[in-house]
């Protein structure tokens, strides 16, 4: 459990302060690093926290980013991410008012049941593809929310925060606890102003003098403005900042005239204009952030930054870009008329070429068939040619041999496509182009005729006609990029698979 990162007060104790969005987030793991059909988080607010004002952050389980909608106190929401995870996230979230309870609910939906998975491989927080699935590299969770202490919490209360998570059907496992000190009270700061005459120049001369004080007020005393109506609890409260010093000419506006005065200064001179009446102001800022309001009525204050500068210490919790959602794709069970299909349908037998045989024996009409190109081994799993791509020229690339790394030129009709890639015409054996150390696994040519080509494990462009490696390229991570290649012929762009779906 992580809070507030409180500030630290004059007595030693971290304070955080009244009337602020307290950020609150909850980070953790399946133990054995193994998928969880359903996540369950409880935690129960501290009696100090005003559970109205409680306000769900965003979530992350393993690479699935959450962003739920702002300002919300509980959400429901079902996200599809069956085509990339093989699970739909339902998402149910929100506080129970009356009992001062939030719970998230995070369940890993089967898409075909519609119930909770039970799944050794699919689920929430299972391992990213090319991840050891033994826990020693578990998938990390977080979640998040905001709530802001009561209006009738007492300053030096502490405020603990602890959650309790639920994997499925084992044991809780509660977090540690998070404390922090509540400084609910603003200072109040005492201001005196003595006229010492006019300067040489008829310009007044003003000797100001404030004390600030933040010691905390004993319940029920309320806060007058200055420090002497109420009874102080010592230790309390988290100790004054600073002072800003505002002064106002002729009933004008108030601007700043000292800003951000360490409490150790309580003394000024100030010398005006000839002419001129002044007003003056003192506001103090402690250092859990409370600043105190204006003691003048309708006064619209600059603001000095004090309180500010100390809630960007405290934090906030981070927002995430919302993670794609990629559903199954839709079963559709109809198909276009075609005519060479329907002619096929009639299963009548095609032409089968005498001069070019293949290994293949039959096909059906209105298709033909013959052989296209021999002469290069086949794999150790028995596997011929596997990538084929055509160049601007007509003519073929295919990748073949034993271990599938060889490249062939071949004609646009067939076999080699020059004398040089034949190495005896006579036993019609294929002289390969270019040999690369890994398997080729399929290929591509862009619209400026340049070659690419997929390992396994890498995107490489060559040249065509060397097999130089030009580039090479792996998925986001250090994914391998596996098998599809395709690329778009008008815009250029190229599609791949990854090792992780």
């Amino acid at each position: 459990m992580r809070g507030p990162q409180a500030a630290l007060g004059s007595d030693g104790n971290s304070y955080v302060p009244g009337a602020t969005p307290l950020p609150y987030a909850l980070d953790f793991s399946t133990p054995d690093g193994a998928p969880a059909g359903q996540l369950r988080v409880l935690t129960q607010l501290d009696a100090s926290l005003d559970a109205r004002s409680f306000r769900l952050g965003d979530l992350k389980l393993g690479d699935i980013n959450v962003h739920l909608p702002a300002g919300k106190a509980s959400f429901q929401g079902d996200f599809d991410f069956s085509g990339s995870k093989g699970f739909v996230l339902r998402v149910s979230a929100g506080i129970d008012v009356a009992t001062r309870t939030a719970t998230w609910l995070l369940q890993a939906i089967d898409p075909q049941s519609g119930e909770v998975l039970h799944d050794a491989i699919r689920g929430l927080l299972a391992a990213a593809a090319g991840e050891p699935s033994d826990g020693s590299a578990p998938q990390r969770a977080s979640l998040s929310y905001t709530v802001s202490a009561s209006d009738s919490a007492a300053s030096g209360v502490d405020i603990v925060s602890v959650a309790r998570l639920f994997i499925d059907q084992a044991p809780p496992i509660d977090s540690e606890r998070n404390l922090v000190k509540l400084d609910a009270d603003a200072p109040r700061t005492t201001l005196a102003v003595t006229a010492l005459g006019d300067s040489a120049h008829d310009a007044p001369i003003f000797d100001v003098r404030w004390r600030a004080d933040d010691t905390a007020l004993a319940p029920g005393s309320g806060d007058n403005g200055d420090d002497s109506g109420g009874t102080a609890s010592a230790g309390a409260a988290s100790g004054v900042k600073s002072v800003t010093v505002y002064v106002a000419e002729d009933g004008g506006e108030f601007r700043i005239w000292q800003r951000q005065v360490e409490p150790t200064i309580g003394q000024a001179i100030f010398t005006g204009s000839a002419g001129k009446r002044y007003e003056f102001l003192a506001v103090a800022t402690d250092r859990a952030g409370n600043r105190e309001a204006a003691s003048v009525a309708r006064a619209v204050l600059p603001d000095d930054g004090a309180r500010q500068e100390i809630l960007d210490t405290i934090g906030v919790n981070e927002s995430l870009a919302q993670t794609a959602e990629l559903p199954l794709a839709a079963i559709d069970r109809s198909y276009p008329s075609n005519a060479l299909f329907a002619e096929a349908a009639r299963l009548l037998p095609g032409h089968v070429a005498n001069s070019q045989s293949s290994d293949l024996r039959s096909v059906l009409a209105p298709f033909s068939l013959r052989g296209f190109a021999a002469g290069y081994a086949a794999s150790d799993a028995d596997i011929g040619a596997q990538a084929l791509v055509e160049l601007p020229d007509h003519s073929f690339l295919a990748s073949a041999g034993a271990e599938r790394n060889q490249v062939f030129h071949l004609a646009g009709n067939g076999g080699p496509a020059t004398a040089t890639d034949a190495v005896n015409t006579t036993a019609s054996r294929l002289m390969p182009l270019f040999t690369l150390d890994a398997p080729i696994l399929d290929m591509a040519i862009d619209r400026f005729g340049q070659l690419w080509l997929t390992t396994g494990a890498e995107l490489l462009q060559l040249d065509a006609a060397s097999g130089q490696i030009i580039e090479r390229q792996r998925g986001p991570g250090g994914d391998p990029l596996t098998h599809a290649l395709a690329i778009d012929p008008s815009s250029g762009k190229i599609y791949i698979s990854s090792g992780n779906g």
